[in-house]
């Protein structure tokens, strides 16, 4: 650092050189992780006394520019081994990914069931954190396997779902996360690439991370699949206002078990209107009245009894609603 003195005090500060005080302002010790891109200034100061006046005088301004930490942590949630019924399409595990770096950035994910590399549309974002996948509010992780940029702490709660194909025996789901930026040992610098222009560095974790679950699939008792398909007023398929919606259940039971007094119920989704006489079993139409047949629609979800199976069968049951 250079201390420049001006004015009046130029001569008699070098006249009492050897009497001057100096006192040097230091910053603050580091209580946080200083963030990316964030200005770190440092102005020290010269205080004296010529001649019983007392003076001060500062030095230049020195500044840098904090770089960015890239780190990561992953971790599996729920303790043992999950259990997954064969053919159970929806089946989401939950892991929790961390930013642990000082920066915004994506983290790129990966996944292989039972060491075979799950394809994509399994990865998706848990919106809601309570570890079930919903498709209608959970984000799939788009192309190229990243997620979005998170800021520096925040977390992401995953779900990696389990296809159909992958669902033998038992196994281990394997989530593998990695910083889009880069990744590779302790101190690697990726010049430039940091937030506002900083140079991102990798940090302790490697920038990459991984946690599993084990599995096991079961074979289930029984199986429903969900389908649906969209009519607009127009002859399109786009679900707009006064679109119909069909939608398609098909229920299948195998023959591990006896099942008594199964009933299919499914409730009319929310800003949809349930429409009349569109109830069918296996191309049957059923009455929405509680009746003689086994269906019917109870104001807010259509029931079909499906009554006491004791072998292998596959039972399709269809309504509408129309879109408000």
């Amino acid at each position: 650092m250079r201390a420049v003195i001006t004015g009046k005090w130029r001569q008699r500060a070098h006249a009492s050189a050897f009497c001057a005080a100096l006192l040097l302002c230091a910053a603050s010790p580091a209580r946080a992780q200083a963030s990316a891109g964030a200005q770190i200034t440092n102005v020290a100061s010269l205080h004296f006394s010529v001649d019983g006046e007392n003076a001060s005088i500062s030095s230049n301004l020195v500044a840098t520019r904090v770089g960015e930490i890239l780190d990561v942590r992953l971790q599996a949630l729920g303790t043992g081994t999950v259990e997954v019924s064969t053919g159970e399409a929806d089946r989401g595990i939950p892991f929790l990914l961390t930013n642990s770096g000082n920066g915004s950035e994506a983290f790129v994910l990966s996944a292989t069931a039972g060491g075979a590399a799950l394809p994509a549309g399994t990865l998706f974002i848990d919106a809601d954190r309570n570890g079930e996948f919903d498709p209608a509010i959970d984000t799939a992780i788009g192309a190229g396997g990243a997620t979005p940029e998170i800021g520096p702490g925040v977390t992401l709660q995953l779900l990696v779902i389990i296809p159909a194909s992958n669902q033998a025996g038992a196994g281990v789901i394997s989530l593998h996360a990695q910083s889009a930026t880069g990744a590779g040992a302790p101190g690697t610098t990726f010049a430039g690439r940091g937030d506002n222009g900083t140079d991102a560095v990798v940090g302790s974790t490697s920038a990459a991370a991984a946690a599993e679950t084990p599995f096991t699939a079961t074979e289930a008792d029984a199986s429903v699949v969900k389908s649906q398909q969209v009519v607009a007023p127009d002859g399109t398929s786009s679900p707009v206002s006064g679109a119909t919606i069909t939608y398609r259940l098909e229920v299948v039971t195998r023959s591990s078990a006896r099942l008594t007094a199964a009933q299919l119920a499914d409730p009319i989704p929310a800003g949809t209107t349930y429409l009349p006489g569109s109830l069918k079993i296996d191309g049957a139409s059923l009455s929405d009245a509680a009746d003689a047949d086994n269906g019917r629609f109870e104001g807010s979800s259509i029931l079909v009894a499906l009554g006491d199976i004791d072998q292998p069968t596959t039972r399709v049951v269809t309504f509408q609603v129309k879109i408000q």
